[in-house]
């Protein structure tokens, strides 16, 4: 579970806490998505929302670019550790992309558990974040 008591926003988690979860490569100090994304997105945004700036149509389009490269990556990593979080990772990216990505096999042995229904993850879902929110108050 994401620890929600350090405060920050997306950019902190991503920063910080994906990294122990999924594995790969997370520093945005080193070429690569998260440098990429840090500075194409994260810092453009900063500047957006706390100084008005208005970003070129070029900035769009490379913090697109950027934004759907991390979500890539993320993805990526997550049909990695399937095993460790088989919801997420079937609510995700579903069939089609864990077969794309090689995390299928892992996924439907998770889904042969009987005890395992997908048509109770949204309500289970509601459960935990109602509690999350209610200890967040």
């Amino acid at each position: 579970m994401f620890d929600f008591s350090r405060g920050g926003g997306l950019a902190t988690r991503v920063k910080t806490q994906y990294a122990p979860r999924l594995g790969g490569e997370w520093d945005p100090r080193r070429p690569g998505t998260l440098h990429d994304w840090t500075h194409a997105v994260a810092a453009v945004r900063n500047r957006v929302v706390h100084r008005g700036y208005r970003p070129t149509y070029r900035e769009t389009e490379t913090a697109l670019a950027a934004a759907d490269a991390l979500l890539g990556f993320i993805k990526s990593r997550l049909a990695q550790r399937v095993a460790r979080y088989p919801r997420t990772a079937l609510l995700t990216l579903g069939e089609p992309g864990l077969r794309r990505l090689g995390g299928w096999s892992r996924a439907s042995a998770y889904l042969d558990d009987p005890q395992q229904v997908p048509d109770l993850w949204f309500a289970e879902f509601t459960a935990w974040r109602e509690a999350v929110d209610a200890r967040l108050r």
